[in-house]
Order: structure tokens, then C-alpha cells, then sequence
């Protein structure tokens, strides 16, 4: 048994831990790697000038490194490749034709944004050259599954950002068609995502990449929503939106009553920039040191296991023994979910209450089937009378509850018809009653400083002042 007192304060840090470990089955959504590989059309086509002057080509190449740049800033670990199709060159694993690997998926570094740099100045057709026509697109997608197979990560989320100006990129082949869907439904059961960027006025995603594309998991729509790209601003900004995976932190039940419950998901749509753990690497090899914790019994010196190790708390002049998976079983207040208790005036919830950001709260149509109409049901209600739903929240096993205020929030759409603000909940934490204090504002008139008072204090100031100069200290 180990010599250990057994903290039962409450930790200050638990709610930074919430936003950091997940929630529920999602709880290793935050700690997965991006696999990214940008998959260029690199024919004729795409050297073409548009109305507005500039190259499709050229602008995918100065998104291309921005992104990179970017990755590298935010997520050291996160791989990116870029892929040319439609070339007369070819370098692939595969050895297919017409498809040439000009970065392979690996960290980015300062040499990966030096070769895109570099690529604007080559003759790309004297140096790759052009194959014109039909593509064996199903070619394309397989090199991208290949490149993510050789990746020695499992768990990443993986993604393919296509560009091109061509909406039938086999033309009238059907065979190659067929093909490219089969290949297509492979790489969705791979849980590999395709997203398309169109570049040009006139593209047409339903003449062939309909059925190509995937339809995020929480789109409710089941379709999706693209928008033709023209110029390098647009491109920039429709792959900015896409440089994070949209993802949720989790699942939970939103509980009506017994027996009554709706699927949910949680969103977090505000969350603070912190800076990265440091990264221990070893000084010889230069790889990351991966630590690990071994507890070794004093008298002995053999190493404990958690089998082994006991938790003891004093009390009344004895020592009350416990488990590990008793103190497991001791923080535990319910199963994860949204408990509704009941119902109050929007004006209930004042802004001084709102102590930290909100998550952002929508159905779950696969979890429970019927949850969409019955949640927007409720969320049509609740708007209609003004009123917000007070719940006990518990996002994941041994959290400890917490009293929450669901805060309704209408869909608004921008001028131009695209959604500003979703419909959904605002989860709102409410205070603890000792989180709110009542602050005593002295009412008296504040003392003034006589004239005589300021003339001397600025004396004083002059006669600390000094003539600095560069070197001295």
C-alpha cells in the first residue's frame, strides 16, 4: 500500500481540462493529427488566364504555401502532400500515368515552402508537361489512399482538397466513371474526406462530382453546399474555412424526461489560443522522448502496479482505505447528458452570470432517430415564449455536474442567402453562488491634490529621469 493522502479539494483547473480531454466516445478527436494532401489538375486548362487575369494554377500554388506556413504555426504535427494530376510525368508509389508526387505526406518544414516558391519560377511544361483529355480519376484517388496507408499514424483524420476547372474530368468515358464512384466509396469506408474547390464560373458539380464528394457527418442537410471560386481572395478564403476539420466535441442525450431523450451534439465555437506543451526530444537522435511513470515500492524496490496501489484518507484518527476504482466510482454523480429541470424568462439570465464561454448545442439524427424535428420543435417554442432551460450538465464519466442556462438562438441568414448564425442552443454555465460577490463602491467624493501637491510631484519625476544611452546597460 502506498503512503498517499487522497485530495478531495476541488480543482481550478477543470474546466481548461474539459475543453482539452473531450467528451464522451470523442474524447480523442482533439489529439488526432491532420493528414492533408492538396490534389492539383495540372492541365492545360488551369494555365489559362480567367476574366480577371489570373492563373487557377498559380493561385492554388500561393494558397498552397499560406496553408503550409500556417500549419506549421499551429500544429507542428500535421502532414501535408501535394499531388499533380494530368501530367505528362509521372511519380507515384503505384506508377500510375499522368499523376506526379511533388511533396510527399510528411511534416511541413522551410525546404517543403522553398519548393513551392521554386515551382513558380520552373517551366512546368517543359518540366512535367501537360496530358491533355480524360482522366483516370479512379488513379487519382488510389495514389491519395496509398499515401495515407504508408502513414505510420492509424488514428489521423485524413482529407483530400481538390482543385480544378474541369467538372467532367473522365469526359465520356463511363467505364473510367464507374471507376472513380467505386474508388470514391472506398476512401469514404477509409473515412477519408474529398473536398472540392471549383475553380471557375460555369463548374458544374453535378455533371461528375456529386457522388464523389463527402457530406460531413454533421450536415444535416445530407448535401453539400459549394460555392464556384474566380478569384485568389475567394480561394484563399473558402480553404481558410476548411483548414480545420469542423468536428464536435461530443455526444450527449439531452434527457425531456424519464424515458424521453434527444441526440445532441456539442460545439465549441470560441476557444482561447494557448500556448503549445513543450516537445522533449532526445539530444543525440533529435525524436520526441516519449516519458513514462513507473512506481516502485520503497521497501522492496520492485515496481507497483495499480492493482498494487492503494488511497488512503484519515479520518477520526484512522485511515480509511480506497481503490483506485473506488474513487472512480466516488466521483461519480450520473451518467453524461443534459438533464432538463425546467424553464425561465430569458431575463433570468443576466450577462454579469456568464463567467466563461459558451458551447453551442444541435441534434444528432444518428444517435436518436426523430431528435432534428423534436429539438426544433422545442427550440421554435422556447423562442416564441421567451424563455431559456435551466439542465444539469454533465459532459463526460466523473465530471462533476454542472447548473447550466440553454440559451435558444434563431437561424439568421446574410443578404447574399448564406447562413450567418445556426439554429441550435447556447449552453451557458451559470456561477456557483460564491462566484459572485457584491463589490461595496466607496460613494464618498474622491480627495483632490492641492495645486502646491502636483507642482512638487512632477519635481520629483523630473529629478528621476536620466539620459539613456545605447550600451549602458
Amino acid at each position: 500500500i502506498t503512503r498517499g493522502v487522497m485530495s478531495w479539494r476541488h480543482d481550478d483547473n477543470e474546466e481548461d481540462q474539459e475543453e482539452e480531454e473531450g467528451f464522451g466516445d470523442d474524447a480523442s478527436l482533439f489529439s488526432r493529427k491532420d493528414f492533408l494532401i492538396f490534389v492539383v489538375d495540372a492541365r492545360t486548362p488551369m494555365f489559362t488566364p480567367t476574366a480577371c487575369g489570373e492563373l487557377p494554377f498559380a493561385n492554388v500554388l500561393l494558397v498552397a504555401r499560406k496553408l503550409t506556413i500556417a500549419k506549421i504555426r499551429a500544429q507542428e504535427s500535421d502532414q501535408i502532400a501535394i499531388v499533380f494530376f494530368g501530367t505528362r510525368e509521372k511519380s507515384n508509389l503505384n506508377d500510375f500515368p499522368g499523376i506526379y508526387v511533388f511533396q510527399d505526406l510528411d511534416v511541413p518544414d522551410a525546404e517543403s515552402i522553398k519548393q513551392l516558391e521554386g515551382l513558380g519560377d520552373v517551366d512546368f511544361s517543359a518540366r512535367y508537361g501537360h496530358a491533355d483529355g480524360p482522366v483516370a480519376f479512379h488513379h487519382v484517388l488510389w495514389v491519395c489512399s496509398t499515401m495515407f496507408s504508408n502513414r505510420p499514424t492509424k488514428d489521423a483524420h485524413q482529407r483530400i482538397f481538390l482543385f480544378t476547372n474541369d467538372d467532367n474530368p473522365t469526359g465520356d468515358d463511363r467505364s473510367l466513371r464507374s471507376q472513380a464512384l467505386a474508388k470514391a466509396e472506398d476512401l469514404k469506408t477509409l473515412d477519408i474526406d474529398v473536398d472540392l474547390y471549383p475553380l471557375g464560373s460555369t463548374f458544374n458539380t453535378h455533371t461528375f462530382f456529386e457522388d464523389i464528394l463527402t457530406v460531413s457527418e454533421e450536415d444535416d442537410t445530407g448535401r453539400n453546399v459549394i460555392q464556384r471560386i474566380e478569384t485568389l481572395e475567394e480561394l484563399a478564403e473558402s480553404v481558410r474555412r476548411k483548414e480545420f476539420k469542423k468536428r464536435s466535441l461530443g455526444k450527449v442525450p439531452l434527457i425531456m424526461a424519464e424515458g424521453i431523450e434527444l441526440g445532441t451534439r456539442l460545439y465549441n465555437t470560441l476557444q482561447e489560443a494557448k500556448k503549445p506543451s513543450p516537445l522533449w526530444l532526445d539530444a543525440k537522435t533529435n525524436q520526441p522522448v516519449k516519458c513514462k511513470t513507473l512506481w516502485v515500492c520503497a521497501d522492496t524496490g520492485t515496481l507497483l502496479s495499480d492493482a498494487q496501489m492503494k488511497y488512503w484518507y484519515e479520518y477520526g484518527g484512522s485511515r480509511v482505505v480506497f481503490t483506485k476504482d473506488e474513487l472512480k466510482d466516488i466521483k461519480k454523480f450520473g451518467s453524461p447528458g443534459i438533464q432538463l429541470m425546467g424553464f425561465k424568462p430569458m431575463s433570468a439570465v443576466k450577462r454579469f452570470q456568464v463567467t466563461r464561454h459558451p458551447y453551442f448545442l444541435y441534434p444528432d439524427e444518428e444517435a436518436i432517430e426523430g431528435s432534428t424535428v423534436a429539438f426544433h420543435a422545442l427550440l421554435k417554442k422556447m423562442l416564441e415564449m421567451k424563455k431559456v432551460a435551466i439542465a444539469r450538465f454533465i459532459p463526460r464519466a466523473n465530471a462533476q455536474p454542472r447548473f447550466v442556462a440553454l440559451y435558444p438562438q434563431e437561424e439568421t441568414f446574410a443578404p447574399d442567402g448564406m447562413q450567418e448564425t445556426p439554429p441550435g442552443m447556447n449552453i451557458v454555465f451559470l456561477p456557483f453562488a460564491d462566484d459572485i460577490r457584491n463589490v461595496k463602491v466607496p460613494t464618498e467624493t474622491p480627495r483632490v491634490a492641492e495645486r502646491g501637491q502636483i507642482v512638487a510631484a512632477k519635481k520629483v519625476i523630473r529629478s528621476l529621469q536620466s539620459e539613456f544611452q545605447h550600451g549602458s546597460i
